[in-house]
Order: C-alpha cells, then sequence, then structure tokens
C-alpha cells in the first residue's frame, strides 16, 4: 500500500470514528432523557402509593415521597442521594446494612420486618418496613414501604 493509499485510508477511519462519536453522544443523550422520563414517573407512581416509600439504590436514596421523608423530618429534596445510612437508628445498623448487602447479592433475606429509623431531631421513630427488588436506571434497587408504629402525640 502506498503513502497516499494509507493517508487517503487513515482520513477514512478518522471520518469513520468522528460519526461514531456523534452517534455515541446522541445515544447517551436520548438514555439520559428516557432515564429523566423513567424518573418523573417513578416519583409520581411514588406520591400516588400514599404510603411512606421510597427507592434505595447503591445505599442512597434515590427517591422518596414527601409523606415518608416529612415521617423523617425532611424534605424530599434534602434526602434525594443521600445514604441510606443517615437515617437508619445506631442499634439497627449493622443488621439492616446486613439485609441490604445481602438483598442486593441475591441472597434470601426477610422482605418484611420492623426496625428503628431516626427522626432528624435524633428521637426514635419505630416502623415495619416491606422491602423488595424492582429494576431502576437499569440495576436493581430496593423499593421500600415503610409503617410507621411509633405512637403519635
Amino acid at each position: 500500500m502506498s503513502k497516499y493509499q494509507l493517508q487517503k485510508r487513515l482520513m477514512y477511519l478518522h471520518k469513520r470514528i468522528e460519526e461514531f462519536e456523534k452517534l455515541d453522544i446522541e445515544h447517551r443523550r436520548n438514555k439520559s432523557i428516557t432515564w429523566q422520563e423513567t424518573e418523573v414517573k417513578y416519583s409520581y407512581l411514588l406520591e400516588q402509593t400514599k404510603k411512606n416509600a421510597c427507592i434505595l439504590q447503591d445505599a442512597k436514596i434515590r427517591l422518596i415521597t414527601s409523606s415518608l421523608a416529612e415521617l423523617l423530618g425532611y424534605t424530599p429534596e434534602e434526602i434525594i442521594d443521600t445514604l441510606m445510612i443517615r437515617y437508619i437508628h445506631h442499634d439497627e445498623f449493622h443488621r439492616l446494612i446486613k439485609f441490604y448487602m445481602s438483598r442486593m447479592a441475591g441472597e434470601d433475606v426477610p422482605s418484611v420486618y420492623k426496625t428503628m429509623l431516626k427522626h432528624k431531631d435524633g428521637s426514635d421513630i419505630y416502623v415495619e418496613i416491606n422491602v423488595g427488588l424492582i429494576p431502576y436506571r437499569g440495576n436493581p434497587a430496593d423499593f421500600a414501604i415503610v409503617k410507621c408504629l411509633t405512637k403519635k402525640d
């Protein structure tokens, strides 16, 4: 192959790489829009449950109903994308993290259990959690419904 043919081939390959990069950027942009649309739908469905509910992924609270955020003493915006350990009572920390990690690993763990969470003011909140795996953002996540057992004044 001559030098001219090599240069021509190299120019062709550069052009193809640019085309693939443009396609990849467009695909990622479209995928991002799809995730945003899905996020809106999940948020809407969560709020419509009229329950204290949240979606946990990568040990973070990804979505939360306003009622559950209020139960914990926060707004949803204060909680979204924060680590779940922040809201777990210190006496229950190891047990709940073990449940979470085991469930994410596909192991059989209880899906309904009683535990304690922490309110923003530091008070204890006794709850029953009903949790199960769902797909979220293309990966497994926990969908949790939280029933408050603490007596209100």
